[in-house]
């Protein structure tokens, strides 16, 4: 949520200091060494934990003095060259950066640099070649162990998630579920934030925030309305049952640690042996959304990583359009292996990603599993009803 004018008079009224995640600038030089000295701020904050630079705040003593604003008579145009700025002087290209203004009590604009912890860096300055890293309230230098040991983390980042989805895609395919789910193949989504893994303990949601906002924060099962939900030891969990109350079609279960599993179970695919691709594209589609603003108005931070699997579907063939008609395919019928179809994962960055583009590399990945170059629904009208 973009901040405003209000946000940075409490900030000055309550004294908030400089630190590792703000930084307070009078003015910023767009000419000659203030554009390195620009993108080496930026950096810091990418290369940290990500954080704010208000352009237009005298400070003193790392405290707001006063709000100033710039003599800028266009701060859109501003705005534009800040952001081709950092796009141009900041490599490898920097995802998610949030540039605005608003005006100031005298009239003049406000600008806020909004900066993501970065996933791809380290980062550094394209035209001296320098990492810097955000140390408390400043800029310094990364050194080279900093340097090896970002290289590593972000590696290691990508890892432990990819384990922690792994593991439950075998829980799920072994019926060792939060709830026991009917005997079929299945579709199952994972939103993972990335502070998952790199808080110890996760996130540790506080389910006395989903009190009397279920309208508002929703987490229901891929595929279904909200019927029935329990909290657990792992968190909460909303269900479908099915014809045998003993069993589940649907679930989506809210781990502690701030992610977020959602399957659902298709007894009429073992009928047919058909997937109905734009079906379970729609369905993830939605999911996804949802998911992602609901654990945002828990607290959780981009970015995000977000998988899909099928599991289940030997011997299946994927169909086109919710009614499954299977379309031609040229070649041999693809093997499917016995653990399905586990496509990679993507990262999602920012809030303003579009979701349907984010995850079409993941449905490229399924139609290839089936003998196809490439997922023919390229754009959301595609998959609508």
């Amino acid at each position: 949520m973009a901040l405003s004018l209000a946000d940075i008079e409490a900030l000055q009224s309550s004294g908030t200091l400089e630190s590792v995640t703000l930084e307070y600038k009078a003015k910023v030089d767009t000419e000659r060494e203030g554009v390195t000295k620009l993108a080496a701020e930026v950096c810091a904050f990418a290369n940290a934990r990500g954080g704010l630079l208000l352009i237009g705040v005298r400070e003193k003593n790392v405290c707001i003095e006063e709000i100033t604003g710039m003599r800028e008579p266009d701060p859109d145009t501003k705005c534009l060259q800040y952001a081709q700025i950092l796009e141009s002087h900041i490599e490898p290209k920097l995802r998610g950066l949030d540039v605005y203004s608003f005006p100031a009590p005298t009239g003049a604009p406000v600008f806020v640099i909004e900066v993501q912890r970065g996933l791809h860096g380290p980062y550094r300055v394209r035209k001296n070649k320098e990492f810097y890293l955000r140390r408390s309230a400043a800029k310094v230098p990364m050194e080279y162990t900093e340097i090896r040991d970002h290289f590593r983390q972000v590696g290691d980042v990508y890892t432990r998630i990819g384990a922690l989805i792994s593991d439950r895609l075998d829980k799920i395919d072994s019926r060792d579920t939060p709830r026991l789910l009917v005997q079929a193949p299945t579709f199952s989504i994972h939103v993972v934030p990335i502070d998952v893994v790199e808080t110890i303990g996760g996130m540790q949601i506080s389910f006395l925030d989903l009190r009397g906002r279920e309208m508002e924060i929703r987490f229901l099962p891929p595929g279904g309305s909200d019927n029935s939900s329990e909290y657990n030891l792992l968190g909460r969990c909303t269900y479908n049952s099915a014809s045998n109350q003993d069993e589940t079609r649907s679930y989506c279960q809210l781990f502690r640690e701030g992610y977020v599993e959602g399957v659902v179970t298709y007894l009429n695919w073992a009928e047919s042996k058909t997937i109905p691709s734009s079906g379970i594209h729609k369905t993830a589609y939605h999911c996804i959304r949802t998911y992602l603003a609901s654990l945002e108005k828990l607290g959780a931070t981009y970015p995000f990583v977000v998988s899909l699997a099928l599991t289940g579907i030997a011997d299946f063939d994927l169909g086109v359009g919710n009614s499954g008609t299977a379309e031609m395919r040229y070649g041999s019928r693809p093997i499917i292996p016995p653990m399905g179809v586990r496509p990679g994962p993507i990262v999602i960055e920012a809030a303003d990603a579009d979701i349907f583009e984010a995850i079409l590399p993941i449905f490229d990945q399924i139609w290839n599993t089936f003998g196809y170059e490439y997922c023919p629904y390229r754009s959301v009208d595609k998959i609508r009803d």
